[in-house]
């Protein structure tokens, strides 16, 4: 097995993925393969190549979800939804441009065979038939004021799409079956929000700016608001340059980007990943305490974040509603927490020879320059047969 080190890393960057039993499939941020790692071997190997798209290409799918028997790529970059019919070992296509335009959509949930995507840039739901394979409807998003959904993460639940606001302390939520769009203001001293996420009764909505809010959805009203310690550690990325500047969470700033990048819930406690910390975060549903989990080497600096994008860490997925496994965008590693004593390990993996060789022969065969294919040829042919 090649050890994961130095560019094989890059090659396996994960950017989305979801848990299946003993499995978690993932899509490089980068190369475009389909990848699924065995947990208790603790082994990757490459699936397929993803059909249509070149080998390198910047998020090309956003998202992925498991459904009935299928893995569902919802696309970034790409312009079609792919789902891996993993008996088969097939691939299957549903065109997803609207009126020959590119649209990056975010992943709202699956229902009675319906997949709900948004697409922010033209505010509306688009469902997709799954039998069908096909695009159902779109739903203008209708709202009394126009807003800016470009950071907004909505959630299904119940029959309804609950979609947060990052300007203003507003919830959007769209009754599917009615086909009515309502809004609900909410008395928070949050200034808008982000994200959402259900724990079975209570919805938790994370601020724009860090505020944490316990909502009930029956009675439209706040249950608890939940502030981050004043010497929470976070930084903003300045200027055209991308100066880092580090600020205790008390500290005045411009905010140029959102607090949360995801969040999830694993029974017991809201998981909370900041876009710009060296910690996570996890809430006690029912207690609303709060813990603060600084991971190791995390610290960034100008140098560090060079080439990367403003977000830390990704959510792998939740294994027996116990361990939450989190990637490192920096130190491109895996921490897995257990939720009985919160307290993380960091897991080694190992990649399957058979995959790099498969990766080999793509990279040989895609049309690119000479150097960087003697460059990375060079890498690879060290690890395959060192």
């Amino acid at each position: 097995m090649a050890e994961l080190t130095d560019l094989v890393v890059d090659l396996i960057e994960i950017d989305c993925s979801c848990v299946d039993g003993n499995r978690v499939w993932f899509v490089g941020k980068t190369f475009n393969y389909l990848f699924c790692m065995d947990i208790s071997e603790k082994i990757i190997e490459i699936v397929e190549r993803l059909p249509g798209e070149q080998l390198i290409g910047y998020r090309s799918y956003s998202n992925i979800v498991k459904y009935k028997n299928q893995i569902i790529l919802i696309p970034g970059y790409a312009d079609k939804i792919l789902i891996y019919d993993a008996a088969a070992r097939i691939f299957r296509e549903i065109e997803v441009k609207i009126q020959g335009k590119h649209v990056f959509y975010v992943f709202v949930g699956i229902e009675h065979d319906k997949l709900y995507l948004m697409d922010y840039e033209d505010a509306r739901i688009v469902i997709i038939d799954l039998d069908k394979r096909c695009i159902a409807s779109c739903r203008k998003i209708e709202t009394s004021e126009p807003v800016n959904l470009i950071y907004s993460k909505p959630i299904l639940q119940k029959g309804n799409i609950y979609i947060p606001l990052c300007e203003g302390n507003k919830i959007i939520i769209y009754q599917i079956s009615d086909d009515v769009f309502r809004e609900c203001l909410l008395e928070s001293v949050a200034s808008g929000y982000s994200n959402i996420i259900y724990d079975g009764i209570f919805f938790w909505l994370i601020g724009f700016a860090g505020e944490i809010v316990k909502w009930d959805s029956e009675t439209m009203k706040i249950v608890q608001n939940i502030s981050l310690p004043k010497d929470f550690k976070e930084f903003i990325i300045a200027g055209n340059d991308k100066i880092v500047k580090w600020y205790s969470y008390e500290e005045d700033r411009i905010r140029n980007y959102r607090f949360c990048w995801d969040c999830d819930f694993d029974g017991k406690y809201i998981w909370i990943l900041p876009a710009l910390s060296d910690s996570i975060l996890c809430v006690d549903k029912d207690t609303g305490v709060l813990q603060i989990i600084e991971l190791p080497n995390e610290n960034e600096d100008t140098y560090t974040m060079q080439g990367r994008e403003g977000y830390k860490f990704s959510f792998m997925g939740i294994d027996e509603e116990r361990y939450i496994r989190i990637y490192s965008h920096k130190n491109r590693v895996i921490y897995c927490v257990d939720n009985t004593t919160t307290q993380y390990s960091v897991e080694k993996w190992s990649m399957k020879d058979a995959s790099l060789r498969e990766f080999l022969d793509d990279y040989w065969n895609e049309p690119r320059s000479e150097s960087l294919k003697e460059n990375l040829g060079f890498f690879l042919e060290s690890v395959l047969f060192k």
